[in-house]
């Protein structure tokens, strides 16, 4: 019998629920088990279940933090091993950009089945083995990293406002996010006054960026028309307000470090975890826009082995990557473990014992149970959770536990989910604050609700279970409190 390292009588971290089928976050999967041989103590033993288009990801939630706070003061506070790995990174980086793009350009159903199999072989290694082994050094790293920071701004600040406001300004990235970057190009098409080559530069848009609203889900490519949509209404003018705007984050990101480490005369290690953490922050939400376009690149080759080995296109989002390599060598998975997986799939791996095992159907269901979430008290009138970006709000709960459900969302409505993905960007964007289940400092969530400069609070771990779309609330940022002022009749 297979034992699982995961005590459910701990405390669990938990990563979802959020979109996802198993054949997209199986690539990170595998990655942690190369990584785990660089990084030591390397990733904690994992499950990640999927049922109904939801994946749940959940380990031991002190392993992780420990274990990655270990990880964090090894090789992101020495500046060699950081600089090394970092630049390690962005040459697999290189190389996975020049594999993608040749995929993209190539016609995979003209190619012969051996030439197929070595460029399927080509692209795993690259983007699963590669791209994985430096790139998870952020995520990781970031929960250790974290957790130190905390430690030791508690220690030296008492006043819980004032440690709000100096977690929150040390750990903001000072660099620009992909979406931030985006915004900025989407903007200077604004300022482009001849039709024809405005018409010409948001084509050239819409190619750089079709991936931006991929999740571990589905893909989409996303047409000219969406950019266009973003576009309309924007004068030049306004444009120009908001390029100067975006422009200004970095320097005022930068005076607001200075200002907290000056107020409570935080000393240089403080200050070096922060910085170094804010980077861990950025650079993984860079590796997230590649990560989209890596699940691109895989729909093209599950539409061509659809069609090539006959296997149902909807069955191929329920194999793993040992599945794909199988079936590229004449070896499908059978309809009835298909069946099975469709109806619950747990993945369990031990990256340190370099273990893996599935579990499908029942078997799936019934080993998962044990760490599913216990029911909560209901009747409560106010509730509490990590502090990602401060401010006071008043507004309507809408409760969105998918993408595909945020047309539910209208302008001001406090934006109420498990956790945010990348393909939530609609619903945020319309959104006066951000309330979350799961989450930290790294989350994305944190990231963008700072970008967008509204109200944040996240890991609040009930918050989609006792509060109903219609209700009012306060949104007490700073102080990290959600208050129920009214109930929708």
């Amino acid at each position: 019998m297979i034992k699982i390292k995961i005590d459910p009588k701990r405390k669990i971290f938990y990563w979802g629920p959020a979109d996802g089928q198993p054949v997209f976050p199986d690539f990170w999967n595998l990655g942690t088990f190369i990584f785990s041989r660089i990084y030591q103590p390397g990733w904690p033993p994992n499950v990640i279940f999927y049922e109904k288009g939801k994946l749940v990801f959940v380990c031991d939630h002190k392993k992780l933090h420990d274990d990655g706070e270990k990880i964090f003061k090894k090789y992101v506070l020495s500046k060699t091993r950081f600089k090394k790995a970092y630049a390690k990174w962005q040459k697999d980086l290189k190389n996975f950009i020049l594999i993608k793009n040749k995929i993209e350009k190539t016609n995979l159903s003209s190619l012969a089945d051996v030439d197929l199999r070595k460029l399927f072989s080509k692209f795993i290694s690259i983007y699963n083995r590669n791209f994985w082994r430096n790139g998870l050094l952020p995520e990781m790293a970031g929960w250790g990293g974290e957790q130190l920071l905390v430690k030791e701004l508690r220690n030296r600040i008492r006043d819980e406002s004032d440690f709000i406001q100096a977690l929150e300004s040390l750990t903001a990235p000072e660099d620009l996010s992909f979406y931030q970057k985006e915004s900025m190009d989407l903007l200077a098409i604004a300022l482009e006054k001849d039709n024809k080559k405005r018409g010409e530069r948001l084509a050239e848009h819409q190619k750089k960026y079709f991936w931006m609203l991929n999740s571990y889900h589905h893909v989409q490519i996303l047409p000219i028309s969406f950019f266009g949509k973003n576009l309309g209404g924007i004068t030049a003018e306004r444009a120009r307000k908001k390029i100067r705007e975006i422009e200004k984050i970095k320097k005022e990101t930068i005076k607001n470090k200075k200002k907290t480490a000056k107020r409570h005369k935080l000393p240089k290690t403080i200050l070096t975890i922060g910085r170094q953490l804010a980077f861990c922050i950025w650079w993984q939400d860079l590796r997230k826009s590649f990560i989209f376009q890596a699940n691109y690149v895989i729909s093209l080759f599950l539409k061509e082995f659809s069609g090539r080995y006959r296997v149902k296109s909807d069955n191929l989002f329920f194999y793993t990557v040992g599945d794909l390599e199988s079936l590229v060598s004449g070896r499908a998975v059978s309809e009835d473990e298909i069946v099975r997986r469709k109806k619950g799939f747990l993945v369990y791996a031990d990256p340190g014992e370099e273990m893996i095992h599935l579990f499908s159907g029942i078997a799936a269901q019934k080993t998962f149970q044990r760490y599913a979430k216990k029911s909560v008290e209901k009747n409560i009138q106010e509730l509490r959770g990590l502090v990602v970006n401060r401010g006071n709000v008043t507004g309507r709960v809408k409760i969105v536990l998918s993408p595909r459900e945020i047309g539910k969302m209208k302008k001001g409505d406090i934006l109420v989910t498990t956790m945010t993905t990348p393909d939530y960007i609609v619903a945020l964007r319309k959104a006066s604050a951000v309330v979350t289940d799961e989450g930290g400092m790294t989350c994305h969530a944190a990231i963008v609700s700072r970008e967008l400069k509204i109200p944040g609070i996240v890991a609040t771990k009930i918050a989609t279970k006792v509060l109903h779309d219609g209700d009012l609330v306060e949104v007490r940022a700073n102080h990290g409190v959600v208050k129920i002022l009214k109930r929708k009749s």
